[in-house]
């Protein structure tokens, strides 16, 4: 009887929910930010090319679909991280769009790979993660993480190499 368990997919599809919010200085009049992510299926779709959802009043929003999160092993301690912080946090990376505002380019649930991007200067916003990336988060995590043993390292003696 095999007895293998599936592997972890590395790859998760994954939309932004953008809402359009007033500008926080005068030069600004609205800005678009990230407010939610829905992973699966209903992520599928057109890279590039948003969904106008319905309006709220003045709230307006935008679902950015063909977006995929992808996992790798070099990065688990930081996923590891993520999962028992406590608000695991979606990190989506927005670049300049063709219309009027940024655009989510780029999804990751790594501390670490989030922090180098905004080190360049690119917009970083976070979001929750949705209880399926966490569940998908924890599998990869289990089958992947193995916590680096730390060991007390020995103090040398404070003595000048000249002298005997």
């Amino acid at each position: 009887m095999d007895d293998e368990s599936p592997t972890v997919p590395e790859r998760f599809a994954v939309a932004v929910l953008m809402e359009r919010r007033r500008g926080v200085t005068p030069w600004q009049a609205h800005a678009w930010v990230p407010v939610g992510l829905i992973a699966g299926a209903v992520a599928e779709g057109a890279v590039g090319v948003p969904l106008a959802m319905p309006a709220d009043g003045d709230v307006l929003r935008e679902l950015w679909r063909g977006l995929d999160v992808r996992l790798h092993r070099d990065e688990v301690e930081s996923y590891y991280h993520n999962l028992v912080s406590p608000t695991p946090l979606a990190f989506v990376i927005m670049r300049e769009g063709a219309a009027d505002h940024r655009v989510p380019a780029i999804v990751t649930l790594c501390f670490d790979e989030a922090n180098a991007y905004v080190e360049g200067d690119d917009q970083v916003e976070s979001v929750p993660m949705p209880p399926e990336l966490v569940q998908w988060l924890e599998h990869f995590v289990v089958d992947n993480y193995v916590p680096e043993r730390r060991t007390r390292r020995e103090r040398k003696a404070w003595t000048d190499p000249k002298t005997p």
